[in-house]
């Protein structure tokens, strides 16, 4: 989803890749934005249970399962 050098960039905390950089600029709200932003950025780990996690999988049509598929193939790595 998401090419080597903007995984790198991701992980250094330099910024999001495209594909989240696009879902986080289509928010509404300019504060959950920012805050979708900085923690995605600062994060150092995520929760398959926190409710963006939801709304990425929506933005790219992700069903449950494909999810839960992506999730274990993060944790793997």
């Amino acid at each position: 989803m998401i090419t080597k050098p903007e995984a790198i960039a991701f992980i250094q905390g330099s910024a999001l890749p495209a594909a989240i950089q696009v879902i986080v600029d289509e928010m509404e709200d300019e504060n959950a934005a920012f805050e979708a932003t900085m923690l995605l950025i600062g994060a150092g780990s995520f929760f398959r249970s926190h409710p963006l996690v939801q709304k990425f999988a929506d933005a790219r049509s992700m069903t449950k399962t494909e999810v839960d598929e992506f999730w274990l193939l993060c944790a793997s790595l």
